[in-house]
């Protein structure tokens, strides 16, 4: 039933997995799939992770070829591909561009809002455990990853690999930037 499919994934997750087939098709319901869409929204949001807020501009082109998908009896699969074109350019252009990439990312929110995704802020929709599931609370991953980068500046390598070990056996993958160490859940 529905009730026992959000025990185990969002409802973002469950919306983005329906409309990864033609509303005329029949859906083939499975753990994969659903897996499937969980990592497709995680591409998404990672994509739109620490950018600025700005106003939809750019990507005419594959905003034309997302209405276009609309309107040719909702084939919600081709207007979600013209998406993941829009990642794949935001992407491009985050590090030599990022205004660009700052447009791009609205006009992907407000595409995927056409479509009832994409609408959470990424760092809460990336850190948010699995629904009714138990584990680390935010708290405890920060102070883990803050006791992981004291071991490293002491350079105890040793603690720092083992926190990461346990972290990664929670679920928690962890991202070492030169900025810092971000988290999202696997």
């Amino acid at each position: 039933t529905v009730r026992e499919i959000l025990q185990h994934y969002q409802a973002e997750e469950v919306r983005y997995f329906i409309l990864t087939s033609q509303y005329r098709s029949p859906l083939n319901y499975d753990d994969e799939h659903l897996d499937n869409a969980r990592a497709a929204l995680t591409r998404f949001y990672t994509a739109l992770r620490d950018l600025p807020d700005a106003e939809p501009a750019g990507g005419e082109e594959l905003e034309t070829r997302f209405h276009a998908a609309m309107e040719d009896d909702f084939n919600t699969p081709e207007a979600l591909a013209a998406l993941f074109e829009l990642v794949r350019e935001i992407n491009r252009s985050r590090t030599a561009d990022p205004a660009r990439a700052a447009a791009l990312g609205a006009l992907l929110r407000r595409l995927g809002d056409v479509l009832g995704i994409l609408q959470d802020d990424p760092e809460a929709y990336l850190r948010g455990a699995e629904p009714g599931g138990e584990g680390l609370t935010d708290a405890d991953i920060d102070a883990l990853i803050a006791c992981r980068v004291q071991a490293k500046k002491d350079k105890n390598w040793a603690d720092a690999d083992a926190i990461r070990d346990q972290l990664k056996e929670a679920g928690v993958v962890l991202e070492d930037s030169p900025g810092g160490t971000s988290w999202r859940r696997a």
